[in-house]
């Protein structure tokens, strides 16, 4: 193979000291969306504290973290966190969009309960790990569109740092050398798919706007009835 000259070569320098700086980016963000997520969690733990609604000892039990801990970090977190600004923004080369005119990120949600989860990029599955506001007999049949269901998913815990470590993700997904032209899609899934999916489903998409990037979500279970369980 023949030896490429020195003009191929400076270009190539070039060009590889540009993918790295993709790289490097993605970093910065990844860590900006987790430290954003920790701020986050202890401001809303702390706003728990101040409002009487738990003890230092549940919030430590409930994280596991020392009673020092959670006091040194809810103290150190009583402003609310402003979300991460994407360095990306100022970057004109930067694309909210795919080559193809479409959205850059599809977030689907959807309820178990109703059929397979979509093949998908990134799922998140909030069955398990997260409570249903199902079982709340004044939200069972609400919705996702109805402010109550946002709150109380918004408010779970583990929730705002999920949502956060999935917009990493994404990110992750675009600083991939082939995501050139193929949207990522994410796809949430609960039971019903009517609160926990989505709930967060419309919470990524808004901390993804935060980061400049344009994001479609589709809620395939949403509007049907209810499933008594």
């Amino acid at each position: 193979m023949p030896r490429p000259d020195q003009a191929t070569r400076e270009a190539g320098r070039a060009k590889a000291a540009e993918i790295k700086a993709r790289r490097d980016q993605a970093h910065t963000e990844t860590d900006n969306a987790r430290d954003y997520a920790d701020a986050l969690m202890w401001h809303e733990i702390g706003e728990l504290i101040r409002t009487d609604q738990i003890l230092q000892l549940d919030a430590a039990e409930a994280t596991g973290y020392s009673r020092d801990h959670v006091s040194k970090q809810t103290a150190r977190h009583i402003e609310r966190p402003v979300p991460p600004q994407s360095a990306t923004l100022h970057n004109d080369q930067e694309k909210t969009m795919t080559s193809t005119g479409t959205e850059a990120v599809l977030i689907t949600s959807f309820g178990y309960l109703h059929g397979e989860a979509p093949g998908a990029d990134v799922t998140v599955d909030l069955r398990r790990h997260f409570k249903d506001p199902h079982v709340t007999p004044e939200l069972r049949y609400l919705t996702a569109h109805d402010q109550q269901v946002r709150e109380a998913v918004r408010s779970t815990p583990g929730i705002p740092q999920l949502v956060a470590a999935t917009a990493a993700a994404v990110l992750a997904y675009q600083a991939g050398p082939s995501a050139g032209g193929y949207p990522v899609h994410v796809a949430s899934g609960c039971a019903g798919g009517r609160h926990r999916a989505a709930s967060f489903a419309l919470d990524l998409q808004a901390a993804l706007a935060v980061l400049g990037i344009e994001a479609r979500v589709e809620h395939r279970d949403l509007a049907k009835p209810v499933v008594h369980r």
